[in-house]
């Protein structure tokens, strides 16, 4: 299964970043030690991007320049980039090793009592072996300084690694869908909320793969802004999302997409805004959960500045609701004649003398059923469209 997003050791490692990603990691900063491992063939299985999209990363972790500022005042010939590059190399020597159980490596590469910590992991065999990094991105610049003539920047790691169960094989989320699907009783299966940067292609053609799953996917992508998507640390461009979508869809042309938004981030500009309509009417999203930005105390996000006048956010949520509604009313239009399998999941809201169920894309459909059917897959033909809502006939099995 995946995991990542901060694991314990991440944690150790934060507090002891400055001390081993500073230049005398020369082994992965351009210089070859006696620690560093030898070229291989082998790489590391990282989520494609196009080279172009990673570079756009970089600037994105540099929000705040004045955490890079001094740095670049006493050294003149600094490469964030190189470095940056040089930090996930070695994040990842650090990490394999723990996995590995590999001390001699993790001895050479941290401080004291970060590698008395690994050390008491491995002796305790909370390491894995079978781990496979799946993808590894620098989410933060915390701290940087120059002193006594050594570069010391501290920055904030995600990983996503990939464990094996006990037939050696990767299992993932999209391997979780298979298994689930091959229990009999289950008819029909649907999961939410996926992050776009762990939409990996084995999830994708998962949605080829399991009849069973419906085609519908609720994807969050929350602006369609880059510019507002760095300042989320969302860890993804609009580019990219997009692909996503265009990747589900050439598998199945009929998919149902529902997302996220928020308007009004801070410093959202009228462009801002613009790229975001523009995503909707490209994606032709089917439905939504959109909300105007509140300031929540403590948040990195409260402290930003250029935070958007209420009434704009308001103007701005209420255009985009409209789009949105406007998109999903013609889709539910689409859907009159068809014959949907509905899953009926109890009374309707409307009226209890009515049965209520979803369709595949996540429709509500009200009919006219005996109570017997909840909890059924059953064939309804659509013959009305509501506001949020649509009605129809039950049909029974011949």
């Amino acid at each position: 299964m995946v995991y990542g997003d901060l694991q314990f050791f991440d944690i150790i490692l934060f507090a002891a970043i400055a001390g081993f990603i500073i230049y005398r990691l020369r082994s992965v900063l351009g210089k070859r030690t006696g620690f560093q491992k030898k070229p291989t063939d082998h790489q590391p299985k990282y989520k494609e991007l196009k080279e172009e999209e990673q570079n756009q990363k970089i600037p994105s972790l540099l929000d705040n320049q004045l955490k890079l500022e001094t740095v670049y005042k006493n050294v003149s010939n600094f490469d964030h980039k190189q470095f940056l590059d040089g930090a996930k190399k070695a994040f990842e020597i650090i990490i394999t090793a723990f996995n590995n159980g590999d001390k001699k490596t993790l001895k050479n590469l941290v401080s004291q009592d970060v590698y008395n910590a690994f050390e008491k992991a491995i002796d305790e065999n909370t390491n894995n072996p079978s781990a496979q990094f799946y993808s590894l991105i620098i989410d933060s610049v915390e701290n940087a300084k120059v002193e006594n003539n050594t570069i010391s920047i501290s920055l904030n790691f995600i990983s996503e690694q990939m464990l094996n169960n006990d037939e050696g094989k990767i299992v993932d989320f999209a391997a979780l869908l298979h298994y689930v699907s091959a229990i009999p009783e289950i008819e029909r299966i649907r999961y939410t909320t996926s992050h776009p940067i762990e939409f990996s292609q084995r999830l994708i053609n998962v949605h080829k793969e399991l009849p069973k799953l419906v085609k519908h996917v609720h994807l969050p992508v929350q602006s369609g802004s880059d510019r507002i998507l760095r300042r989320m640390k969302r860890g993804y461009t609009s580019l990219e999302y997009k692909s996503i979508i265009r990747r589900l869809r050439s598998i199945c042309p009929e998919m149902s997409i529902s997302s996220d938004f928020i308007v009004g981030f801070p410093g959202e500009t009228k462009e801002d805004f613009r790229e975001t309509m523009s995503l909707i009417e490209e994606v032709k999203f089917d439905q939504s959960f959109s909300f105007s930005y509140s300031s929540r105390p403590g948040t990195p996000a409260a402290d930003l500045d250029d935070q958007v006048q209420d009434k704009v956010k308001q103007e701005r949520l209420a255009l985009l609701q409209s789009k949105i509604t406007n998109l999903a009313n013609h889709y539910s239009r689409s859907m009159v004649g068809n014959i949907e399998k509905i899953l009926v999941t109890g009374e309707s809201k409307k009226s209890s003398e009515l049965l209520a169920g979803r369709t595949e894309n996540n429709r509500v459909v009200n009919f006219t059923g005996e109570k017997v059917l909840i909890g059924s897959m059953v064939n309804v033909r659509i013959e009305e469209v509501f506001p949020n809502s649509l009605g129809g006939s039950y049909l029974p099995s011949a």
